[in-house]
């Protein structure tokens, strides 16, 4: 059996529009504190091409974004915003599921 290239799968309106929107985010967060590219790079140890690619909506890895955003200061709003006992559909969804958390009950 040979490994055959794997296909990429276009990328959906919806996530494209997600990564614009990401990107500006990024941006706009970066420049509200007085940062160049190169201050965030330096600072999260991340190259200035992975920011600029970000920011221009074309995605980074997971953690990229993660060290970017310690740098920017919103690193905790984003794992918040990914918890899902922050928000009403995720509580509802997780209280039916899964164990409570911490014991709750």
């Amino acid at each position: 059996m040979t490994d055959s290239p794997r296909l990429r799968r276009p990328t959906p309106i919806a996530i494209k529009r997600g990564l614009a929107d990401f990107g500006e985010h990024f941006s706009e967060w970066r420049r509200l504190q007085n940062l160049s590219i190169a201050n965030v790079a330096e600072r999260s140890n991340v190259s200035e091409s992975t920011i600029a690619r970000l920011e221009r909506g074309e995605g980074a890895s997971l953690e990229n974004i993660l060290r970017i955003a310690r740098t920017l200061g919103i690193l905790e709003h984003l794992i918040t915003a990914s918890d899902p006992w922050s928000h009403d559909r995720g509580k509802l969804l997780a209280s039916s599921q899964l164990p409570k958390r911490g014991g709750r009950k």
